[in-house]
């Protein structure tokens, strides 16, 4: 058993990474596209009374740099409505705050919010509804395929 131990130490030793070890001349640091997308993928939205329309404000992030900086001037970025998997009524349960489906990320910002209105007095008592919205591409971004989208969920609970 020591020798077994023995060797699996000085293999370990042996084989061990240095912390000064140099990156290998393909490696790119801080170089790349800037990776945009929802914070989260998934919101919940419940009301448990009629209170008129909400606002609630919609996370999408900068989640990578790419060559590590801010980015220096606005950017536009667009989203839409994925009709196939939506089956919450734009106009009855929710609605944008603007209808340009558009919001802009600042120079130097690592957020934006897009602005949703929701109609509590609409929301269905007795079934979820959902609303899933998607970032379209923009030239210098690459858009998240773990982030592309979000999926919001409406449940109107009779009290």
């Amino acid at each position: 058993m020591k020798k077994l131990l023995l060797i699996i130490t000085i293999a370990s030793i042996a084989f061990s990474c240095v912390t000064d070890d140099e990156l290998l001349t393909v490696d790119q640091v801080n170089s790349g596209p800037k990776i945009i997308g929802f914070q989260n993928k998934i919101e919940n939205i419940a009301y448990f009374a009629d209170e008129g329309v909400v606002a609630k404000d919609i996370s999408v992030k900068l989640i990578g740099l790419g060559d590590g900086s801010l980015t220096s001037s606005d950017v536009e970025l667009e989203y839409e409505i994925d009709t196939e998997k939506t089956t919450a009524i734009e106009g009855t349960e929710f609605s944008f705050s603007d209808n340009s489906r558009k919001v802009t990320l600042l120079a130097g910002s690592t957020f934006t919010t897009l602005k949703l209105n929701i109609n509590t007095g609409q929301l269905n008592a007795t079934e979820k509804t959902e609303l899933v919205l998607k970032l379209k591409p923009v030239e210098g971004f690459t858009v998240s395929n773990a982030n592309q989208s979000i999926k919001i969920i409406f449940v109107g609970c009779s009290t």
